[in-house]
């Protein structure tokens, strides 16, 4: 016996409601066709304002006595809603018994969580709260309407979960300052409302942070990406009449809402009229900041230090034992052998700090290398690249005009409605969140090869934007910086040879020097010393701090005498014997000379002796320390 259409029917489920058991197994109630509300209630006015989601189970049932095979059987709808703001899909999840919480979680799981953000919650929050309160730098953007976020608790000790929650409102944002060990740091406080309330409690970080890695909370903030495990089925009525035998017809959009969109205004203040970025511009050599010392940390623990100056993007290497370990260009750190699991981290590259964490306990010395780099903010260049039907395509290539600064690339484009962003890592690759799109870029020639993670929308444009701001660029090693030269008046005229040293602090490190016995100065600085007039003339081997002081230690030569002579040349030298011995590098002598050629012309000439028995500066003449005896050439 044949099964006819008569013998098709739905029949309702065990319960009809939206409650967390609605759904259930099959009931004998037949849902008959033409009669009202006999699957949806009405629709209320506050639904229709707020928006509402009905779901109910319906069963396909074959009603018949004998065993005829029933095949190709399907279900389509024919006729879509009236309202414009009313939509009704079609999906199956696969179970002739589940309830209305496992069909809603079938739903929501469109979306898996993703990387963590860069807000982190401020305070704990309690079930029931329909806010959440996050802090976050000033650079980071607010989250947009619409956006799904995961809260999902990692750490140990704490019952792991998740849930996820989606951006209605970001009712307030304001700067708040705090203070740690270091001193006072701002934060962005943001008030975001969420539409559906906290289902328990999630704990967040009491005190905030100066860096997000010191003791991070409980509860981190995940973002999500489209997942696509879910198949749904509606019907969409054209918006022309299609010809006769044609291949396509004009539908509009081909997508329906499987749950309640919002719109809201958010004012942006205090940004660049177009585009802004930040480009790190290398400003030394490779490798130049270095830190060594001993970290420690729990499991998970994010453990941070400091170069104290902002570094470029792939430039960090961190050896902790025989762990090699590098940041990745987008803020993240790695292991550089993939065998070593387990290791992770955060490079701030703005702020100069790395931090690392293990999922185990660890302790030892680390040593790390960066090259340092300057933050220049720079106004972004844009170029639309509009998508009609025939230009609309996944892979787009594109030549920039001229050449872009490392990490300023961007790429936005829209995609079911919604705009998506690729940014630079500085290291010539693009990226988003998962699943939305990557590409490459080549810094030389400016070419730019991008996959997006979904076809745009047509009508819409992939907007391609650059910073190429030439304001700045890495000069290290271009110029040499000589060091000043200093002239410094001792308290006392003079100085017993072999005795002087100074010191002083540059740079937060103690500098010393000393001298010689014939006045040469060694050490962290290079000069010489008048022994006879106590001055000091010298360089310092770096560019000195402002405001420093330089200290001199010396033998006075209190017991030193003088004796003046009225010698008779003879043959241009004149002969003279001290009352005492000499000692080595202390005689000075100073004499008039004359030229009678017109018009008469008389100057003081000085010589000082070489501590070997002569004169310096090629002077003729003697000197025997022992006796006393001292011969000069006068003319």
């Amino acid at each position: 016996m044949a099964i006819t259409s008569l013998d098709i029917k739905f029949r309702q489920s065990e319960r009809m409601t939206d409650f967390s058991d609605g759904g259930g197994r099959m009931a004998a109630v037949e849902i008959v066709d033409g009669d009202m509300n006999n699957v949806f209630p009405d629709r209320s006015d506050l639904g229709a304002i707020l928006g509402n989601v009905s779901l109910r189970k319906m069963f396909l049932h074959v009603d018949t006595v004998n065993t005829d095979t029933y095949l190709g059987a399907f279900v389509f709808l024919t006729d879509p809603p009236t309202e414009p703001l009313v939509d009704v899909t079609l999906f199956n999840t696969a179970s002739a018994t589940d309830e209305r919480t496992a069909a809603r979680n079938y739903v929501e799981a469109y979306r898996i969580k993703g990387t963590k953000t860069q807000y982190t919650l401020y305070g704990t929050h309690l079930a029931g709260q329909m806010t959440l309160q996050v802090y976050c730098r000033a650079e980071i953007a607010s989250p947009d309407i619409g956006d799904v976020l995961c809260l999902s608790v990692e750490a140990a000790g704490y019952t792991p979960t998740e849930q996820y929650v989606r951006v209605q409102e970001v009712a307030s944002r304001i700067t708040a300052t705090f203070e740690d060990a270091q001193g006072q740091f701002e934060r962005d406080v943001l008030v975001i409302q969420i539409s559906q309330a906290l289902d328990q409690n999630f704990v967040g970080q009491e005190d905030p942070k100066r860096f997000t890695g010191d003791s991070p909370p409980p509860t981190k903030i995940r973002t999500t990406s489209v997942a696509n495990a879910a198949k749904y089925y509606a019907v969409k009525p054209t918006t022309e009449s299609a010809a006769l035998g044609a291949l396509t017809v004009n539908i509009g959009s081909p997508y329906v809402a499987i749950v309640p969109s919002a719109q809201a205004e958010t004012p942006i203040v205090d940004q660049l009229a177009g585009l802004g970025s930040v480009a790190l511009i290398k400003s030394s050599a490779a490798a130049a900041l270095t830190f060594s010392g001993s970290m420690s940390g729990a499991a998970d623990a994010l453990v941070t230090r400091y170069f104290g100056t902002p570094f470029a993007r792939k430039s960090l290497n961190i050896t902790f034992g025989g762990i090699a370990l590098r940041d990745d260009g987008a803020g993240g750190i790695e292991p550089v052998d993939p065998v070593n699991t387990g290791w992770s981290g955060v490079a701030d590259y703005s702020t100069g700090a790395f931090a690392i964490a293990r999922d185990i306990g660890f302790s030892g010395s680390v040593s790390a290398t960066a090259t340092a780099a300057g933050a220049i903010t720079e106004q972004a260049y844009s170029i639309p690249i509009v998508v009609t039907p025939a230009t609309r395509q996944q892979t787009y290539v594109y030549q920039i005009p001229a050449q872009p600064s490392p990490g300023t690339v961007i790429i936005d484009y829209r995609a079911l409605g919604k705009w998506i962003r690729l940014t630079d890592n500085g290291a010539g690759q693009l990226g988003g969140n998962a699943g939305e799109g990557s590409g490459t870029i080549n810094y030389a020639t400016g070419s730019v090869a991008v996959t997006l993670g979904a076809l745009p929308d047509v009508d819409s444009a992939v907007i391609l934007a650059w910073g190429t701001d030439l304001r700045a660029h890495d000069s290290h090693g271009e110029i040499t910086i000589q060091t000043p030269t200093f002239r410094q008046q001792l308290d006392h005229p003079g100085v017993v040879p072999d005795t002087l040293s100074m010191s002083w602090v540059s740079g937060g490190n103690a500098k010393s020097a000393t001298t010689d016995a014939a006045g040469a100065i060694t050490g962290d600085a290079t000069g010489s010393v008048d022994h006879f007039a106590g001055v000091v003339t010298f360089t310092t081997s770096a560019v000195p701090d402002g405001l420093i002081t330089y200290t001199y230690d010396y033998v006075d030569p209190a017991d030193s005498c003088s004796e003046v002579f009225t010698p008779t040349p003879s043959s241009g030298s004149a002969s003279v014997t001290t009352a005492f011995a000499i000692a080595q590098n202390t005689v000075r002598a100073s004499w008039f000379v004359s030229r009678n050629i017109p018009p008469p012309v008389v100057r003081q000439l000085t010589a000082t002796d070489n501590g070997s028995g002569g004169w310096a500066g090629g002077v003729v003449g003697t000197i025997n320390y022992a006796t006393g005896a001292i011969t000069l050439e006068v003319e």
